[in-house]
C-alpha cells in the first residue's frame, strides 16, 4: 500500500474549562453526557464548521476517535457504585465504554459513515493518523473527521511523576478534518500532511 499524503481541511481543538463547554452543562441534549463527550463534541463541531462540511456530506465521512485511556472517571464511579451499592447503573456502565463518545458524537453530530475507536495509551495519536491514511486511500469516502480525547481523575494528577518530579498531563479535545490530496473536496486547502509523521497531542 503506497503511503498517502493528507490534507487538511480544518481543525479545532477545546478544554473542560472551554466557554462551549461549560455552556453545555445546563443544555438538557448534554446532561448524561461525560467530559470526554463534551469536550469531543465541541472541538468536532468546529473543526467541521471550520472545514465547511456540510450535512450532506456528514452522511458519508469516516470518523475516528482517540482515547489514550477510556472513561477513568466514570468507570471509577461505576465501580464504586457497584461495590458499595452491589447494583450496576446501565448509564454509568455505557458511558464507561471506549467507544461511548464515537456513539454519542454519531447521534449529536448525524454522522452515519464507518466509525472507529481506537486506545493505544501515548501511541494512539499516531494511530489515528496511520488509521485515517489506510482508511482514506481504502474507502470511497473523501472526508475522515479525527478526535482524540482524554480526561483524567485527579487522583492521576497526584499520583504520575518521574524521578519526584510531578508530569503535565494533557487534558483536552482535538479534532481535524482530513482528506486525501488529490481528492475532489482537497481543492479548499492548501495545508498537507506528510505521509509519515511523528506525533499528534493534545
Amino acid at each position: 500500500m503506497r503511503n498517502l499524503s493528507l490534507k487538511l481541511l480544518g481543525a479545532a481543538h477545546t478544554t473542560k474549562s472551554s466557554e462551549a463547554v461549560v455552556a453545555m452543562q445546563t443544555q438538557p441534549e448534554f446532561r448524561r453526557a461525560t467530559e470526554a463527550m463534551r469536550m469531543a463534541y465541541a472541538a468536532c463541531l468546529k473543526a467541521l464548521d471550520d472545514a465547511k462540511v456540510s450535512a450532506e456530506e456528514r452522511e458519508k465521512m469516516l470518523v475516528l476517535i482517540g482515547t489514550a485511556y477510556g472513561e477513568l472517571e466514570v468507570t471509577k464511579d461505576f465501580l464504586k457504585d457497584w461495590y458499595t451499592s452491589k447494583l450496576a447503573r446501565p448509564m454509568s456502565f455505557q458511558n464507561s465504554l471506549h467507544n461511548a463518545v464515537l456513539g454519542f458524537l454519531s447521534i449529536q453530530l448525524r454522522l452515519r459513515g464507518p466509525g472507529l475507536t481506537l486506545s493505544n495509551g501515548a501511541r494512539t495519536p499516531r494511530d489515528l493518523f496511520e488509521a485515517a491514511q489506510v482508511l482514506l486511500q481504502t474507502s470511497e469516502s473523501e472526508l475522515c473527521l479525527v478526535c482524540h480525547v482524554d480526561s483524567y481523575m485527579q487522583k492521576m494528577r497526584e499520583d504520575i511523576g518521574f524521578n519526584g518530579e510531578p508530569v503535565l498531563i494533557a487534558e483536552g479535545a482535538s479534532a481535524i478534518v482530513l482528506t486525501r490530496e488529490n481528492s475532489r473536496v482537497s481543492q479548499n486547502s492548501e495545508a498537507i500532511l506528510p505521509a509519515h509523521f511523528q506525533s499528534w497531542a493534545l
